[in-house]
């Protein structure tokens, strides 16, 4: 439970850190049936205990989600250190070519 008030937002309207960030051993599987019990959103999650021990004795059946596509921020950020590699290549190779005709 959450001591204070931020602790307590947080809870309610924060995605909680995926379980595999933490044990990597954790089956993918299970990692989803402890996400949709921890949903933020209360229609996503289990409507009865029933479904979640429906889901831990068959966990072939549970539903993996594929990751997530890269958020815009992070897409744009790959993209400019895509351009600013290319940048420090071309640099380097200058700096060569200008090296190797002095």
């Amino acid at each position: 439970r959450p001591a204070t008030f931020a602790g307590m937002k947080r809870r309610l309207y924060h995605v909680p850190k995926p379980p595999r960030d933490i044990d990597k051993a954790i089956p993918r599987w299970l990692e989803a049936v402890i996400l949709r019990c921890m949903e933020v959103d209360r229609s996503k999650r289990y409507g009865e205990a029933a479904h979640v021990l429906s889901d831990l004795r068959n966990p072939d059946q549970v539903v993996v989600a594929r990751k997530s596509a890269p958020s815009k921020e992070r897409a744009w950020g790959a993209i400019r250190n895509l351009f600013r590699r290319t940048d420090e290549k071309s640099l380097v190779g200058k700096a060569a070519s200008s090296a190797a005709r002095a």
